[in-house]
């Protein structure tokens, strides 16, 4: 099932400017030490190389996080914590401290600390860093993150398929991709919450190999719960 998917036309909710500003600047993701050296920041830089976020698909779906003007919006493995440039009120937590982070804080995400921030934000996403788990874990995994936000928040998701393979039983992780695609399918459709956005660039004919180089952000499904 596909809700409010993306398309290359689909509008930026709640921040009108924002197409504008993503045609003049991309943001470059920092991979290795020697990466520091670059020195040129110019709008669009190595585009076509996949070292930096930009993509306009993932702000869309950020972007439906603020129907409700939330004035807390946790990120969950936030990295860089480079969204936090983009969007209004975004506190990130990451469980590396390194050079290259600006996260507000260091912190792992587990059941403890599902636990003691309970609905203590509005709302919150995890842009491929919830799935290094198995298949089976999904679900559990889904309810914790929601747990930390308050009702009628949103939470959004991005998962690549092929890091939750490597931690899964064989059985899942030689499925086929549509196997994929309906199970999961079937764990959203039994969530109390609702699905507001739900999208598998794949069936776009985005490959998982062509999504390899922002698979670490964009995912391989992308969707979006409100909390009942």
């Amino acid at each position: 099932m596909l809700i409010n998917q993306y398309t290359n036309d689909a509008e930026l909710r709640n921040f009108p400017d924002l197409d504008e500003k993503i045609k003049k600047h991309y943001d470059l993701l920092f991979h290795t030490a020697a990466d520091q050296d670059i020195t040129l920041r110019t709008p669009r830089h190595l585009l076509e190389a996949g070292t930096k976020i930009g993509f306009r698909d993932i702000f869309y779906y950020i972007c439906w996080l603020y129907d409700n003007d939330p004035q807390s919006v946790i990120d969950v493995g936030c990295g860089e914590n480079l969204f936090k440039d983009w969007f209004p009120n975004i506190t990130g937590f990451d469980p590396n401290k390194s050079v290259f982070t600006r996260a507000d804080y260091i912190d792992i995400f587990d059941k403890d600390f599902s636990k003691a921030h309970k609905e203590q934000f509005d709302c919150g996403m995890a842009l491929n860093s919830l799935h290094f788990i198995r298949w089976d874990k999904i679900a559990d995994q889904i309810e914790l993150a929601m747990n930390i936000i308050k009702t009628d928040g949103r939470f959004l998701f991005t998962f690549n398929f092929d890091q939750i393979d490597l931690n899964s039983p064989k059985k899942f992780a030689s499925a086929g991709i549509e196997t994929k695609i309906a199970y999961l399918d079937t764990i959203l459709g039994a969530v109390k919450h609702e699905v507001v956005v739900l999208d598998y660039p794949i069936l776009r004919g985005i490959t998982e190999q062509n999504m390899a180089p922002y698979n670490n952000i964009n995912g391989t499904v992308r969707f979006v719960l409100e909390k009942r």
